[in-house]
C-alpha cells in the first residue's frame, strides 16, 4: 500500500495528539476528546488511500505512524471512560473505516485504570502495539 505524502495531515494529527497529552488523563473532557477522535478519523482517511509508487518502506512507516497516533487518541478516550458505542458512532459519522473501528474495538479489550501512571502505560503499550502490528503486516 502506498501513501499520499501530505504533511498537513500528519501535522494536524500530531497537534491533536499533543492536545490530548496536555490534558489530564483522569479528568474527562468529552467535547475535547470527541473533537480529537473525529479529527483523527477524518485525517487518517485520505492519508491511508493508495497512490502512485513511492518508497514502500517510507510509505509503510508513515501509514503506521498515523495509525499509532490514532491508537493513542483512542486509548486516551478509553482511559477517560468513553463508551465504546459513542466512540464508534463518532468514528462512523461521515464514513465507515473498518481499520479504525477495529483499533477502537481492540482498545476496549484493555481495562481502564484508576492511576494516571497505569493509564499512561496502557496508552503507550497500546500505541506501540498498533505500530508494531502495522509494521509486521
Amino acid at each position: 500500500m502506498h501513501l499520499r505524502n501530505d504533511s498537513s495531515i500528519t501535522s494536524a494529527i500530531i497537534l491533536g495528539r499533543q492536545r490530548v497529552k496536555r490534558s489530564k488523563i483522569h479528568k474527562p473532557r468529552t467535547g475535547k476528546v470527541r473533537s480529537l477522535l473525529f479529527l483523527a478519523a477524518l485525517l487518517c482517511a485520505p492519508a491511508l488511500a493508495e497512490t502512485g509508487p513511492e518508497s514502500e518502506f517510507k510509505a509503510k512507516m508513515e501509514r503506521c505512524k498515523l495509525l499509532e497516533q490514532f491508537g493513542e487518541t483512542i486509548m486516551v478516550a478509553r482511559q477517560k471512560g468513553w463508551a465504546l458505542s459513542d466512540t464508534l458512532e463518532l468514528l462512523n459519522q461521515d464514513s465507515s473505516m473498518p481499520m479504525l473501528n477495529t483499533i477502537a474495538m481492540k482498545a476496549w479489550e484493555v481495562p481502564r485504570f484508576s492511576s494516571e501512571q497505569l493509564q499512561q502505560r496502557a496508552v503507550n503499550d497500546f500505541k506501540d502495539g498498533i505500530f508494531r502490528g502495522c509494521m509486521d503486516d
